[in-house]
């Protein structure tokens, strides 16, 4: 699965929205490294898996849909303190 860079604004959806820059549902969050987070969509129907930077929110990137098999690694919902 080929990764894309996010736009500004997809970003900004994810870390200051805490939604989906795709179909505005909530976020999902999963498992984390260094300053990297994997942010999942929690709509069944579109399952889009994010990898932001989380500590300074200057990049990131799609991952694709994500398996539902992969979706079961990702907790509960996310608001916006629990994205940063």
């Amino acid at each position: 699965m080929e990764s894309t860079p996010l736009t500004k604004y997809q970003l900004s959806d994810i870390i200051d929205q805490s939604k989906c820059p795709d179909c505005n549902n909530p976020l999902m969050g999963g498992p984390t490294g260094g300053i990297m987070r994997n942010i999942l969509c929690s709509n069944p129907h579109c399952r889009q898996e994010f990898n932001v930077d989380v500590t300074f929110g200057l990049s990131g990137y799609r991952s694709g849909k994500a398996s539902e098999e992969r979706a079961q690694m990702f907790g509960p919902r996310l608001d916006r303190k629990s994205v940063v």
